[in-house]
């Protein structure tokens, strides 16, 4: 979990100011939005943080009813 928050925050450093420039460059094709609107950019940040915490917190809640000594003998 701690691991996938590293790259959550990493991927969303890096991604953000990304999506800003690429905006910027795909200006004539944003329509009822400025580029960088920073509401956007924050609703987006959100959006793909509750992703990951999903992507993380569903496999793990499913492996927590997994007995570890079944899953040994099956490897």
């Amino acid at each position: 979990m701690c691991r996938a928050a590293r790259t959550r925050a990493a991927g969303l450093a890096i991604g953000a100011p990304l999506a800003i420039a690429l905006t910027r460059l795909m200006r004539g094709l944003l329509f009822g939005i400025q580029p960088g609107d920073p509401m956007t950019v924050v609703t987006l940040c959100a959006l793909v943080a509750f992703a990951t915490v999903a992507a993380t917190l569903i496999p793990a809640w499913r492996v927590r009813h997994v007995d570890p000594a079944s899953i040994l003998r099956a490897a």
